[in-house]
């Protein structure tokens, strides 16, 4: 059951960054002078919440206690 979480983590953090590529494609046509410093920080804040989210997901989706 491990294996398919990571498979799936894997593909979840694929999506995202395909996710980030494609929306500052777009941004880029709409605003071009801003293009470079939106790419980084794209792919810097989707690397990050793949990696948050797939070792959430690994450790069984635990709720926060509050």
């Amino acid at each position: 059951m491990r294996g398919c979480r990571a498979f799936g983590c894997f593909l979840l953090s694929c999506f995202l960054v395909f996710l980030a590529f494609v929306l500052s494609m777009l941004f880029a046509l709409l605003f071009p002078a801003s293009y470079p410093l939106l790419i980084s920080r794209l792919v810097l804040l989707s690397s990050v919440l793949s990696t948050v989210f797939a070792l959430w997901f690994l450790s069984g989706f635990p709720l926060p206690h509050i």
